[in-house]
């Protein structure tokens, strides 16, 4: 039911279609890069409930630039975008990412 879908968004994937820092990454260059999360999706569910696993969930961030690369990043490895723009870079905060570090199943989310 597309009611049911978007008031789920808000709760699951409160980034997307918002501009976004990259973090914390094993690739170096990309971390501190901007863009926009397009799209979010969960990859694994558990197989005895059906649930999503939240550790698998990505979110998809088109970059900035002309190329507007698309990488997918875990939930823990992108926060919102500082509005602030006299503030500089931003980097602290967090607290917009659920479920991260509770082992392998993490946080699950209803279908």
């Amino acid at each position: 039911n597309l009611q049911h879908l978007n008031d789920a968004i808000p709760q699951y994937c409160p980034l997307l279609g918002q501009r976004v820092v990259l973090g914390g990454l094993n690739t170096a260059a990309l971390n501190g890069t901007r863009g926009t999360a397009v799209d979010f999706v969960f990859t694994e569910k558990d197989p005895e409930d059906g649930l999503y696993f939240t550790a698998s969930a990505r979110y998809t961030v088109r970059l900035d630039g002309p190329e507007g690369r698309l990488v997918k990043v875990r939930l823990a490895n992108v926060e919102e975008e500082e509005d602030d723009w006299t503030g500089g870079a931003g980097g602290g905060g967090g607290g917009k990412t659920k479920g991260t570090g509770a082992g392998k199943k993490g946080r699950r989310r209803r279908k």
